[in-house]
This record gives structure tokens, C-alpha cells and sequence, in this order.
């Protein structure tokens, strides 16, 4: 499978999903990538993304999240708006273990900026993460996407994602409408919930920490849910 080079190189998310099911992802994101949260002390700013796309974008956009909705976004020129309010919001790793960014969020304001200020992703986070990825074979399967703050850990509400043509619409509604839809559910963002009572003295790692999801309808509708720890 050749490197991916930019946001159009991505799967599909039915793509992303069958190869996802062929993969041992779900067991690594619970051992060794799990590790790798706990010791970097990662919870609370980066999650574990399915590598895929919603609809191709044209070589002179990005795809940018303002709050509740991620579309295209004329590529960042200093005359035309700072290019420091535009951030990467999400990275698959390159062949030689860069970071790519292929998703983005805009900072309206000056608050935003600087509370965004400090959170980069460590080089030796990022390397361990890219060393785990590699050795199980993953680095185009998985890749880093940064929180946001948005309250992924909430445990009486859920964040739904909603694909229209170009955009996708996030949403936010009670834990009680899960059961409600009959589409089936798919795996699109893991985050971690720290487990602070089950931390060793020393920092290791959390026995008892969970794994959370953002998951994904086909159509790319998403809800984040806790894991119940089934293989």
C-alpha cells in the first residue's frame, strides 16, 4: 500500500473499516497504545483516529473544524487570514514518521489561541506512537487527532457526526438516544478515560483505564460510548 501524501489519499470510511476488521487494531489500542497514552499522560489532548475521508476536497482547500462543522477552507495565505488561527486537528504519520496533518480547526479568538498555546504533540509521544503503529503493521490504518475539548468524556452525552455533502455536521445529544437508531455502529476516534484511582505510585499504567469510542454509522453519522471491554 503506497504512503499517503495528503487528505485525498485516504480511504474511504467503508474502506477504512473492512481493513480496520482485518487488522488487530482494536487489541493493540487496548495494550501497547494504552501503554503509550498512560505514560505520556496523553488522555486529555489526543485521540486515536480511523484514517479515512468524507468526500475529496480540491488542491487548493483544507478541511477546517469551526466548532460544530468541518468543511473546505481555502488554504491559509498570510494576506488573507493568520495563518496561526488554522491548526492541525488531525495527523496520519509519513514513511519516515512525520507528522501529516490532514485535518484542522480555526481559532475565532483570542482565547482559543492561546489556550491551544502548549498543545503540540511531544516528538518522543509521537515516536512511540509511530514505533507501536509500524510494528503492528497500523501506520496507515491509524492515526493522532487532538481533543479539542469537546467533552469526549461527557458521560451523559454523546457527539454525533453528520456527513452532507461537503460538510459534516457535529452534534450533541443524550446518552438515552444511542439505543434508538437501528443503523449498525463503527469505530472512528478511540479516546481514553483515566482510571486516576488504578494509577500506580510510579505512573505506570492504568489497570483499570477504559477505553472510550467515537463511533461511526455508515454515512458517517458518529456517537462516543464507553468500551464494555469485549475483544
Amino acid at each position: 500500500m503506497a504512503a499517503y501524501s495528503g487528505y485525498n489519499d485516504l480511504p474511504s470510511l467503508q474502506t477504512a473499516i473492512r481493513t480496520l476488521d482485518n487488522s488487530n487494531a482494536e487489541f493493540v489500542i487496548k495494550t501497547g497504545i494504552l501503554d503509550a497514552f498512560t505514560r505520556h499522560q496523553a488522555f486529555d489532548k489526543f485521540g486515536i483516529q480511523l484514517l479515512h475521508r468524507h468526500f475529496p476536497l480540491s488542491d487548493s482547500d483544507i478541511l477546517v473544524e469551526d466548532h460544530a462543522v468541518t468543511s473546505p477552507f481555502p488554504k491559509p495565505a498570510p494576506n488573507i487570514f493568520p495563518s496561526d488561527r488554522i491548526i492541525p486537528k488531525s495527523w496520519f504519520f509519513g514513511p519516515e514518521g512525520t507528522l501529516e496533518p490532514y485535518e484542522y480547526r480555526i481559532l475565532l479568538s483570542t482565547a482559543e489561541k492561546e489556550a491551544t498555546a502548549d498543545v503540540g504533540v511531544e516528538a518522543t509521544f509521537a515516536a512511540e506512537i509511530h514505533r507501536i503503529l509500524l510494528e503492528n503493521n497500523l501506520q496507515q490504518i491509524l492515526g493522532l487527532s487532538a481533543l479539542g475539548g469537546h467533552g469526549y468524556k461527557s458521560t451523559d452525552t454523546v457527539r454525533f457526526e453528520k456527513t452532507f455533502n461537503d460538510r459534516n455536521i457535529f452534534l450533541q445529544v443524550g446518552v438515552d438516544e444511542i439505543g434508538k437508531s437501528k443503523k449498525e455502529v463503527q469505530t472512528s476516534l478511540w479516546v481514553f478515560v483515566e482510571d486516576e484511582g488504578a494509577m500506580s505510585q510510579g505512573g505506570g499504567r492504568a489497570a483499570g483505564a477504559a477505553v472510550s469510542k467515537l463511533l461511526c454509522f455508515s454515512g458517517c453519522m458518529c456517537q462516543r460510548v464507553e468500551d464494555d471491554d469485549e475483544s
